[in-house]
């Protein structure tokens, strides 16, 4: 949907963008995808979540926490490459592997706490009670 309203916005209205622009563009929709979902209360994480484990886990009082949690990492993980795309935008004389580094880090975070977070709490509180994901 992101990348969707992204594209026709450069192919209708403005082609003009740099890729900073865009990758700010993309960044910004997908932090408000992601308030949103914590906003109304379904954290974006809970469908993935539902889809890769059995339904008994589902239905544990910690999954959902666990979910707001891995959204909450995910979000932050959005906030640092909106940092870096605006970092890009004001700060030009600023190498560019800097920005990319910092976003490359924020995703690559998300992605290792959202493998990790799971195996921890069916650590903490025995299997499989709390499981948000399969790795």
């Amino acid at each position: 949907m992101v990348f969707g309203a992204v594209g026709c916005y450069i192919t209708l209205v403005d082609g003009n963008w740099s890729g900073v622009a865009i990758r700010l563009a993309v960044d910004v929709g997908f932090l408000a995808i992601a308030l949103l979902s914590i906003a109304i209360r379904l954290p974006f994480t809970l469908q993935y979540a539902r889809e890769s484990v059995d339904h008994e886990i589902t239905l544990l009082p910690g999954f959902t926490r666990a979910n707001y949690i891995l959204t909450w990492a995910w979000t932050g993980a959005m906030v640092l490459m909106l940092v870096a795309d605006i970092l890009m935008i004001y700060l030009p004389s600023l190498p560019l592997w800097i920005g990319l580094a910092i976003a490359f880090a924020a995703r690559n975070g998300a992605m290792y706490f959202t493998r990790w977070y799971p195996q921890y709490r069916r650590a903490k509180y025995g299997p499989p009670v709390a499981a948000a994901t399969k790795s």
